[in-house]
C-alpha cells in the first residue's frame, strides 16, 4: 500500500469516527435532556464547573511540568 493510500485510508477512518462520535454525543444529549427535564440546568451547571476546574488543574500541572524540565 502506498503512502498516499495509507493517508487517505487513515483520514477516512478518522473522519468516520468523528462523525459517529458527534452523532452519538447528540443522541446522548437528547436522551439526557428528556430524562432529566427541569434538572437539566443543574446538570449543565455542574458540568461547566467541573470543566472549569479541569482547565485550571491542567494549566497548573503544565506550569509545574515546565518548571521541572
Amino acid at each position: 500500500m502506498s503512502l498516499t493510500r495509507k493517508i487517505a485510508y487513515n483520514t477516512a477512518w478518522q473522519a468516520t469516527g468523528k462523525i459517529l462520535g458527534t452523532i452519538l454525543g447528540f443522541f446522548v444529549a437528547v436522551v439526557l435532556y428528556n430524562y432529566l427535564g427541569v434538572q437539566y440546568d443543574a446538570y449543565t451547571t455542574v458540568l461547566a464547573y467541573l470543566q472549569l476546574f479541569s482547565i485550571v488543574v491542567g494549566l497548573s500541572l503544565y506550569v509545574v511540568l515546565l518548571k521541572r524540565i
